[in-house]
């Protein structure tokens, strides 16, 4: 966001034209539970923004900024109803559209190949349709309302062929409520070609206990699941296909996603064709206190990383002495099929030093 900002620095003084390319930055939780998440990045990014507006001397409200925020910026999405009805009480100014009952790891993307090209093409004619109105940020409330009636409308004539997408879908899987991003977000890809920022806490859930139909299928929809793979997998692919080029991800991940065996297409494609900028390792940490797992929170770019990247490597509540962080070359990790990453608990760091 930080990023995104200084690149308004060029718009000049025109302090509404500041404002809309300001908003035009969209965050992404996609397993977002009740929205906790969502609420701080609503927090942080209204805060810095309500500083960089005083700086310029824009007048703009403080409330009405992070009322903007909310409404335009922050996306969400969960399997379970109660939850995403907790979060649009939480976050009341983001738009219910914004905020989804959906699975959202059933969808197509076009790089499947499904249903067909025909289909995609008159998808894109739509969208090219109504290309105007999707690359304006609307910061008032009246052209909120007003883009909300031509995203209505762009809906209901993109029903037919959203019929199509879902006709792909295995009618037996276990939760069923499908979402196609560049149909239910299509002004997210015609703005920035994609999220800026996807984060969250994606479930653990091993895929032995998914039903057959729903492996094979998740197993056709994403080429980092492979064997007995996690669903964490599955979501990290995911958030790499939304995130645009130059965004980043940061995750919640157990640490076997440096490991195992079914993580290895990921590890490779995050390797070769993502800058790795933090693995922090939280075991023991006051948030995961008694977890089941050893989660370890994960933060990549996708973009290709330079030849001389450093990868940072911490634990949380570790000092310097007992090597709390560390830097590795991204470059000396390698990113063949086998590479993993294992990081030496402190104590043994400190003996190897």
């Amino acid at each position: 966001f930080e990023a995104h900002l200084a690149e308004g620095a060029s718009i000049g003084e025109d302090p509404t034209a500041f404002l809309r390319h300001a908003l035009g930055f969209h965050l992404l939780d996609p397993a977002m539970g009740c929205g906790l998440f969502l609420q701080w990045a609503k927090e942080a990014m209204s805060a810095r923004l309500i500083e960089v507006l005083e700086t310029r001397g824009d007048g703009w409200p403080a409330a009405s900024v992070a009322e903007g925020v909310a409404a335009t910026a922050l996306y969400g999405v969960d399997i379970q109803a109660e939850a995403v009805a907790a979060a649009r009480r939480f976050l009341s100014s983001c738009e219910a559209r914004h905020l989804r009952h959906a699975n959202a790891l059933l969808g197509i993307f076009r790089e499947s190949g499904l249903p067909d090209r025909e289909t995609w093409g008159a998808i894109d004619a739509l969208l090219e349709a109504y290309a105007s109105d999707l690359e304006h940020v609307p910061i008032f409330a009246a052209e909120r309302e007003a883009f909300e009636r031509r995203l209505r409308e762009l809906s209901r004539r993109m029903r037919p062929l959203r019929n199509r997408l879902d006709a792909v879908l295995p009618r037996s899987l276990s939760h069923p409520k499908p979402l196609h991003w560049e149909v239910t977000f299509p002004e997210v890809f015609a703005r920035r070609g994609g999220f800026d920022v996807v984060l969250g806490n994606p479930p653990f859930v091993r895929i032995l206990r998914q039903e057959r139909k729903e492996k094979r299928f998740l197993g056709r929809l994403f080429s980092f699941a492979e064997g007995n793979f996690d669903l964490y997998v599955c979501f990290v692919e995911l958030a790499w296909r939304l995130v645009r080029p130059g965004g980043r991800i940061g995750l919640i991940l157990p640490d076997g996603v440096l490991t195992q065996r079914y993580a290895r297409r990921l590890r490779r494609t995050l390797l070769s064709s993502g800058t790795i900028e933090v693995i922090e390792e939280v075991t023991g940490g006051e948030h995961f206190d008694g977890a089941s797992v050893h989660p370890l929170l994960l933060v990549v770019r996708k973009s290709a990383p330079l030849s001389n990247h450093r990868i940072r490597i911490r634990r949380q509540g570790a000092g310097e002495e007992s090597g709390g962080e560390i830097e590795l070359a991204q470059a000396e990790i390698g990113g063949g099929e086998e590479t993993v990453i294992r990081i030496v608990p402190p104590p043994l760091l400190h003996f190897l030093r």
